[in-house]
């Protein structure tokens, strides 16, 4: 487990674009010191659409964990752009894409989408706005995304919150700031969801590493299982992250309908044919 746990975090590492996203840095607008106007932005999101103009235009943007703020203009009847994106490097993105185009696509590409994540926090009782969390990574949605397109929140470039009338400052990674029209409890409320998920994967990946840690590297102590792994190390395929998570999810489901219905009972007859078995 240990091994497919690097593996997804390796992935997560190659979304990072730190290095392409310098090639969209603003140089119009340079000020002291060789910075540019895009160093340290200070976001009112009540006032995002005077960010447009410096924005730069993109079909298809993809995010990755540099982002901070995924903000929604689809309600904006001033602009045909549906998103515009901030990123911790470079200028701001905007597209006629919305908010759940861009994020359900991103999400896809990580190989964990969003509903097997929204899974996994039900399990915790976050049943909305639930956050998508992989890894270090932690998107927040400001509202239900059921119905609607939302605004995300990179929480995991956050530094910290402070209120602010009714809104909620955020303190950015780079010296930037982002206010938003949400007040601190909710916000609170919010981190607190990301940081509820992220302990329950941190918890899992670390148990399953637990298991190994005894482990002797020393090959006259080899048991068969580790031979045998060795001499046969690409002759079975390795379930995914994703297959682990789903398989788990069958399994509680299932028990919990066996638990109600019973054995025998039609409905759940109808149920196991409509759903078959979920193997890795």
């Amino acid at each position: 487990m240990d091994k497919l746990y690097n593996e997804y975090v390796t992935q997560l590492e190659d979304y990072v674009l730190k290095e392409r996203a310098s090639q969209y840095l603003f140089t119009g607008n340079k000020i002291d010191r060789g910075r540019t106007y895009f160093d340290h932005l200070k976001i009112d999101a009540s006032q995002i659409m005077n960010y447009l103009d410096v924005s730069l235009e993109q079909k298809y943007i993809s995010i990755d964990r540099t982002c901070f703020y995924i903000c929604d203009l689809s309600n904006e009847e001033r602009t045909p752009y549906n998103t515009i994106v901030f990123n911790l490097y470079g200028s701001p993105l905007k597209s006629v894409e919305t908010t759940t185009q861009i994020i359900n696509r991103s999400f896809n590409a990580m190989n964990i989408n969003y509903e097997m994540i929204k899974h996994l926090g039900k399990a915790f009782g976050i049943n909305q706005k639930c956050p998508y969390v992989l890894g270090p990574m932690c998107f927040a949605p400001d509202k239900g995304t059921k119905h609607n397109h939302a605004s995300w929140i990179g929480i995991h470039n956050v530094r910290d919150i402070h209120s602010h009338d009714k809104q909620t400052l955020l303190s950015i990674k780079n010296e930037h700031e982002l206010l938003i029209d949400l007040d601190i409890k909710k916000t609170d409320k919010m981190v607190n969801n990301g940081h509820i998920i992220y302990q329950a994967q941190e918890a899992m990946v670390k148990g399953w590493q637990a298991l190994y840690q005894d482990e002797s590297d020393d090959y006259q102590t080899w048991n068969i299982l580790k031979k045998r792994s060795l001499q046969h190390t690409f002759s079975q395929k390795i379930p995914t992250l994703f297959s682990c998570l789903m398989f788990f999810s069958y399994f509680q489901a299932l028990e919990m309908l066996r638990t109600v219905l019973k054995e025998g009972d039609p409905l759940l007859d109808d149920v196991m044919k409509k759903y078959p078995k979920f193997t890795l």
